[in-house]
């Protein structure tokens, strides 16, 4: 993504995220998000590359917003697994 915006989202609505990458011996040091918007759209984003592309387990996830202003979010139906 190296700064450049993805995708604009509107404040206090529900969205679906999906973030798929293989780590371990099968990962190729990329990510493919998809986000289901409040009216069913879903934008795909294909191989985004890794920070770190040394990446070889999942230790932490960690939710931020880069907002400059006190604000919120919230979290539902987080899953997380190995395929």
């Amino acid at each position: 993504m190296a700064g450049k915006e993805l995708l604009k989202l509107e404040p206090a609505q529900w969205m679906g995220i999906e973030i798929r990458a293989a780590l371990g011996e099968s990962s190729t040091a990329k990510w493919d998000l998809t986000v289901t918007l409040p009216d069913g759209t879903r934008k795909e984003f294909k191989e985004l590359a890794f920070k770190n592309p040394d990446l070889q387990q999942l230790e932490s996830m960690v939710f931020v917003s880069d907002a400059n202003v006190a604000t919120s979010f919230s979290l539902d139906d987080l899953d997380i697994h190995n395929e």
